[in-house]
């Protein structure tokens, strides 16, 4: 680079630092730096610009002709003087390097690096025709993004970089787009996905990894198409061995069975990823399968599972991103709070590692929060957090719903709880999940409320899905409370019996509750022995809400259990 012999630039470096100017840094022998910043950049800007940055080509020509297998750990380095370079003429390998630069960084979890090395050479190229064809940086910019805030922010870049993508013909920067597009929130991504699948050739590879991605996306709001979409990763799969293309498929598969309510299945889909041997992407094998797994189990009542699946997820999740972690510890937390037990649900949520933010988690600890009947702490949770994180999480608008809900109904008075509005929560058409999850919190709400029309919807429409457990309680609960409030005695009392034979699987706070709305059900009924039961339901559900920590079950557990005494004794002969 400078054209000196080695004796020559030896002598040069000896009298750099006989002046104090460098220093040599150690390990390994013949690396000097400067010994500040500030010497560092006076003798740069003594350098004439256009001299600068063909001393930065130099460099970065030197460092990736280094032997084979060495560039990769220069990367950074070799990125930061290429962009550095651009004075002399844009390069393409300004963005190749920039680009992988950035991936490299990313895949480390260092999203500020990747951020920083995909902007400077994205600012190197400004204005010019290899930027606007260049998709893979701007890609590595939209990763960075999605990894430093919210998956929202990096939207623009996504969305630069499938038109990219588009202009330069790429299929597999179509595919690249398409997944980091299906990674976002947002329902306007749909259009640029419908484009995709113009762009890319049918039966190919990238169509059948795009619809994969795309089936995912939409299997919450569209099943019927997400089913079809899946069909060309079926098809491709058949006549080809392709682990990619199997991972995105069976997440797919996954999704569509988790919002038509199919948690047998979806356990068997989970299971079957983790066990697939798929070599790549792991991570993608690894965190999906547990995840779905894990949520199957908690539909189907298999605490042991849903913990099993959160530990299991939990190391492999730390290594991805704070998002992910948050997503193992909502399975340890789900089960922790179904059990009641709150010395491990405060202290696996409060642990640093994962986003203290997440909405889920959040939504968590305002069901714990009116399980407890803590109203002043319920909406403190609620009020902490922004509309726009909500946003990221399609269930994380359910949980204040079903909290108050919850708070509602435990107080016997909806009045005291602040912000309680009656209704279900609404989702998608189409969709068994959303249906069983909005009406079994409509029924909550219409039982609180004592509301006999929106309880005999809700029950409706829960008797047209499966039955299943709603992170709060199961739709059987539900239903059983709406056949409360219409005057279906009988009907209650068999389904609130149904729910809580499942609670009995170690979901001690929904039994403990169960137990209570089943004796209030039976002293409503009162045919022959019903008191009697009624009595043994309330000292059990009594007994336990005591154990736990349930005030409101406490004190409305003891209230009943006054009255139906009084109620008896009134009715017994003086006689006897």
């Amino acid at each position: 680079m400078s054209g000196l012999t080695i004796a020559q630039l030896l002598d040069e470096l000896d009298e750099a630092a006989r002046r104090g100017l460098i220093e040599e840094s150690g390990s390994p022998v013949g690396r000097f730096r400067f010994v500040h910043a500030l010497v560092r950049d006076a003798v740069y800007q003594q350098i004439a610009p256009l001299r600068r940055a063909q001393f930065h080509r130099d460099a970065a020509e030197a460092l990736a002709s280094l032997p084979e297998g060495r560039p990769s750990e220069r990367l950074a380095e070799i990125a930061f003087h290429f962009a550095k370079s651009s004075g002399l003429g844009r390069d393409q390998r300004i963005a190749e390097y920039g680009a992988r630069a950035a991936a490299q960084a990313s895949h480390a979890l260092a999203f500020e690096r990747a951020e920083a090395i995909a902007t400077a050479a994205m600012r190197a190229l400004e204005g010019t025709d290899l930027l606007a064809r260049n998709w893979r940086l701007i890609a590595e910019r939209a990763r960075a993004a999605s990894g430093l805030g919210t998956k929202r922010d990096s939207l623009p870049w996504i969305k630069l970089a499938f038109d990219a993508a588009e202009a330069a013909c790429s299929e597999r920067g179509i595919v690249v787009c398409s997944r980091l597009l299906t990674a976002t929130p947002d329902e306007d991504m749909q259009p640029f996905l419908d484009r995709a699948l113009k762009v890319v050739s049918e039966g190919t590879r990238p169509a059948a990894l795009t619809a994969a991605y795309y089936a995912g996306h939409i299997a919450e709001r569209a099943p019927v198409r997400a089913e079809a979409l899946s069909g060309h990763g079926r098809r491709w799969l058949e006549s080809n061995a392709d682990p990619e293309v199997e991972v995105a498929y069976r997440i797919a598969r996954c999704n569509l069975n988790f919002h038509r309510g199919l948690f047998a299945k979806l356990i068997e889909d989970g299971e079957a990823l983790l066990a697939s041997g798929i070599e790549a992407p792991v991570a993608g094998r690894d965190l999906m399968g547990h995840r779905m797994a894990g949520t199957g189990c908690i539909g189907e009542g298999d605490l042991a599972g849903v913990e099993r699946h959160g530990w299991e997820m939990r190391e492999p999740a730390r290594a991805i991103s704070r998002h992910w972690s948050a997503r193992a510890v909502d399975l340890i937390a789900i089960a922790a709070l179904c059990r009641g037990d709150w010395e491990s649900f405060d202290a696996i949520l409060h642990e640093p590692e994962h986003d203290p933010n997440d909405p889920v988690l959040f939504g968590l600890q305002q069901l714990a929060a009116a399980e407890r009947g803590e109203l002043q702490e319920l909406e403190r949770l609620i009020a902490a957090v922004p509309a726009y994180d909500i946003a990221q999480n399609s269930l994380a608008p359910l949980f204040p719903r079903a909290a108050r809900a919850l708070a509602a109904l435990h107080a016997g008075e909806p009045s005291v709880v602040l912000g309680f509005e009656p209704g279900s929560a609404k989702g998608p058409m189409q969709n068994a999940f959303w249906d069983v999850m909005g009406h079994t919190i409509g029924a909550f709400s219409a039982a609180a409320c004592k509301d006999e029309e929106a309880a005999a919807q809700s029950h409706y429409v829960l008797s047209r899905h499966p039955a299943f457990f709603c992170w709060w309680r199961h739709s059987w609960h539900a239903m059983g409370l709406a056949s409360a409030v219409c005057g279906e005695f009988n009907r209650a009392i068999a389904e609130l019996g149904r729910a809580r034979e499942f609670y009995a699987q170690g979901f001690r706070v929904g039994g403990a509750w169960c137990a209570f709305d089943l004796a209030s059900a039976l002293i409503e009924r009162n045919q022959a022995a019903d008191s009697e039961r009624a009595t043994e339901l309330l000292l059990d559900a009594h007994g336990t809400a005591a154990e736990l920590g349930l005030r409101e079950l406490v004190r409305r557990s003891e209230g009943t259990l006054a009255k139906l005494n009084r109620a008896v004794a009134r009715a017994t002969p003086e006689a006897v």
